[in-house]
């Protein structure tokens, strides 16, 4: 049985690899899993009753650019340029992201890109943005002591009220009763005392 469950959030499977690789355990000590989002993390971290660690790779990866190579896909493909935009948008997620500016990181009509985007993820473009700019407001939830609007605004929401309810139809609680449930849980200690994302400190 595994002692540690380390939880990546990547679209890069190249990337997990390489974790998996130049991470030093003993056999039988850890184990990488990919993840979706920090929602999914969490409740893989519920259910496993073992310490998890949660690593935000879009976060972590901020520094690198829009044009940071896909592994496995070839440039110009529909899997390779919506990988590409999912990192764009994970680096970027506090930002005014309009179709209008997504299209033309991706050079491709944003008629094309919603279609295409839609089709390879199963979710359209606009409720992919809100659930990376939801994952990093519970990250600030569970490692800040900002207010809600505050995080809502430094995630790139402009309504409190749309944070509100984005965030319990990913959560299942609002933001103040998501912080009272899971600020004492190892959860915040394995994020650390500063999270993953930046809370403008």
């Amino acid at each position: 049985m595994s002692k540690y469950n380390i939880l990546v959030i990547t679209d890069d499977d190249d990337f997990c690899r390489k974790i998996s690789d130049g991470f030093e355990v003993r056999s039988g000590d850890a184990r990488i899993i990919k993840v979706d989002s920090f929602s999914e993390a969490l409740s893989n971290f519920g259910d496993t009753g073992r310490n998890i660690l949660v690593a935000d790779t879009g976060t972590l990866l901020s520094g690198c650019t829009e044009g940071r190579p896909v592994f496995e896909h070839h440039r110009g493909s529909a899997k390779y340029e919506v990988l590409r935009l999912k990192r764009y948008i994970r680096c970027h997620y506090a930002e005014n992201l309009s179709m209008g500016t997504l299209a033309g990181v991706a050079h491709l009509s944003a008629n094309y890109l919603g279609s295409l985007f839609k089709q390879e993820e199963g979710v359209s473009v606009s409720r992919f943005i809100e659930k990376v700019r939801i994952d990093a407001a519970a990250v600030l939830l569970l490692t800040s002591n900002k207010k809600a609007g505050d995080i809502a605004k430094a995630c790139g929401f402009r309504n409190t009220s749309y944070f509100g309810k984005c965030f319990r139809d990913i959560f299942g609680l609002s933001p103040t009763v998501f912080r009272e449930t899971y600020k004492s849980t190892d959860i915040k200690r394995i994020l650390g005392g500063k999270g993953y994302v930046g809370d403008g400190n």
